[in-house]
């Protein structure tokens, strides 16, 4: 069970929050001590063209104290497959809170095309879920 430790002072209402948050089913987990929950984005991502997108940890920011667990990354075709965007978490410690501050990244993308030498494609679209 996931716990909103700011409780009635959290700029989050519950139900939302249960909207936003899914707990993995622990068959899937990769460890059975280590519950991996996403956390729906509000980003959508789409283009005409093949075109890869890859979703990395965001290695470029130092964080104090560090999560208590891994982003899980991935990679997806997204001409063929727009979907909303989730970030998945491997929770290592689950003796320790997660804490996602705002204005930190909680992940980088990169954009690739499947042949190098293919020429870049018209449009990207980014699309916010609101």
């Amino acid at each position: 069970m996931l716990i909103d430790r700011m409780g009635d002072q959290s700029p989050v209402r519950r139900r939302h929050l249960n909207d936003m948050i899914a707990i993995v089913p622990q068959k899937e987990w990769r460890h059975p001590k280590r519950p991996i929950i996403q956390i729906i984005t509000p980003y959508t991502f789409l283009a005409d063209d093949p075109v890869y997108m890859t979703q990395l940890p965001p290695f470029l920011h130092y964080r104090d104290p560090a999560l208590p667990g891994l982003m899980i990354g991935g990679r997806m075709p997204i001409d063929i497959w727009p979907r909303v965007l989730m970030w998945a978490f491997e929770w290592f410690d689950t003796s320790k809170d997660l804490i996602l501050r705002r204005g930190e990244p909680w992940f980088y993308t990169r954009f690739e095309l499947p042949n190098p030498s293919q020429r870049r494609p018209k449009q990207l679209l980014v699309k916010l879920s609101r």
